[in-house]
């Protein structure tokens, strides 16, 4: 999901795509991502992992 700012909106899209759980970066963005990911969300299944990078 692009362009997210509301955490509202967030939950009610991972309910409606019947997700376990969702992670977001914020407008700082991701350390070693493109621009083009901040203020995105990621919607998951299953068992939450660390991944270090």
């Amino acid at each position: 999901m692009e362009t997210v700012l509301n955490l509202d909106d967030i939950y009610k899209k991972c309910k409606e795509v019947d997700c376990d759980y969702f992670t977001m970066s914020t407008s700082n963005g991701i350390k070693g991502a493109s621009k083009s990911f901040r203020n995105y969300a990621w919607f998951c299944k299953g068992f939450p992992k660390y991944v270090s990078f």
